[in-house]
C-alpha cells in the first residue's frame, strides 16, 4: 500500500470543524528533500557556483525553520483540498 495522507474531521455543536491530518513520515522526507534542492539553488556557498553545491552542503546554510515552513506549505494545500473532496465541505473563503 503507498503512502497516503489521511485525515480526520470532527464537527462541534457550535458548527466549527477540526480536521486532524496524519502525513507519513515518508512523505514529508521526500518533500524535505525537494525542499532543500529548490533552496539549494539558490544559494551562494564559499567554493561552489551560485545554486551548484551539493544539498549536503547547502543543508549547513538554510534555516531549519524556513524548510519546515516550505515542506508544510507544499503539503498542506494538497491535504485541505482533498479533505474537503472527500467530506464534501465548502469553505467560505474571502
Amino acid at each position: 500500500m503507498a503512502d497516503t495522507i489521511t485525515n480526520s474531521l470532527a464537527k462541534e455543536a457550535d458548527g466549527t470543524i477540526q480536521i486532524t491530518f496524519n502525513i507519513p513520515w515518508s512523505i514529508v522526507k521526500d518533500t524535505e528533500g525537494h525542499v532543500l534542492e529548490e533552496l539549494a539553488k539558490n544559494l551562494e556557498i564559499p567554493g561552489f557556483r551560485k545554486g551548484n553545491a551539493p544539498v549536503s552542503k547547502a543543508k549547513d546554510f538554510i534555516k531549519r525553520e524556513s524548510v519546515i515552513q516550505k515542506v508544510v506549505a507544499h503539503l498542506l494545500p494538497k491535504a485541505l483540498g482533498e479533505a474537503f473532496t472527500q467530506n464534501k465541505l465548502r469553505p467560505a473563503i474571502y
